[in-house]
Parts: structure tokens; sequence; C-alpha cells
């Protein structure tokens, strides 16, 4: 996604966690030196809303990206939706696109289950990428559906 430097964007989303933990959630570079700002948010079993004004103070690019860091070791999964970024000249034009996990595009070595429908499991360190066109140029709302069922991932999306 591009990001302009030195510029506020909304970030919104929702999360829960199987258990009680924190997440970062933020925006920052897609590539060294992976420059980002990002906020620690409280997880529990329900369903909350966040909302964050974060400044890309000093850095961005058309090589940025939205992220999700786990933390570590703290176990529990998380579930991650409604994912939006919004910043100057956003508006609310809908477009959808869905997109299967089962639909990466790299070649990498990722059990499939259930009939090639559901990514069953992957090894540490890999990654899964996708990629879609939007067929009409404009400015657009982000809004992303994530389901992360890993104990320990990070999420990075990129334009």
């Amino acid at each position: 996604m591009t990001l302009v430097p030195d510029t506020d964007y909304t970030v919104s989303f929702k999360a829960k966690s199987s258990i009680e933990r924190t997440i970062l959630a933020g925006l920052g570079l897609y590539h060294d030196p992976w420059t980002n700002v990002a906020e620690s948010v409280s997880l529990t079993g329900d369903w909350q809303s966040f909302t964050m004004t974060q400044t890309t103070t000093g850095f961005g690019d058309d090589q940025s990206r939205i992220l999700f860091d786990m933390g570590g070791d703290q176990g529990g999964q998380v579930w991650i939706d409604d994912v939006s970024v919004l910043g100057p000249g956003s508006s609310d034009t809908e477009t959808e696109i869905k997109i299967e996990a089962e639909s990466f595009t790299n070649t990498v070595d990722v059990g499939l289950e259930n009939g090639d429908t559901t990514v069953g499991f992957f090894d540490g360190g890999e990654v899964l990428e996708y990629s879609f066109t939007v067929e009409t140029a404009g400015n657009y709302l982000r809004n992303i559906t994530l389901r992360v069922t890993m104990e320990r991932s990070r999420i990075e999306y990129q334009d």
C-alpha cells in the first residue's frame, strides 16, 4: 500500500483472542529499514473495535504495509476482521475482492486440508503471498478481513 510520509492515518479493525493478550497494530515500510509506527492493544475473548490515529513521521512510500505483530510466545489464537486504513483523500467507494486462503501465489510447503479449501499448516518463517487487481483507479477504503488461528504469526498487508 502507499503511505505518504508525515501524514495522519486512521487505522481501524476488530479483534479478539482465545486468551487475554496483546498485539501490536500499525503502519510501516515493507522493506529495509522496516520503519513503522505501532500501538499495543489488549485483546480479550470478546470482539472489540479499535480505532487509532497513526502518523507516518519520516517514512512512507509505495511499498508500505499495515502490520499486526502477534508478540512472540504469548499463545492463544487471534481473530482480526474489518481492517481499514484511511488517509487524506480516502473515499468510501466499495469494491469487494474475495481472496481465499488457499489461493496464495508463491511456492511454499503448505499443507492444505478439507479438499484443498483450507490452509492447514505451514512452517514458521514461510510467507503466503496473495495478489489482486482493483479494476478501476481511485482512492479506496481498505477493508480487509483476516482470520488468523496461528499461535505465533505476523500479518502484513502491502499494495
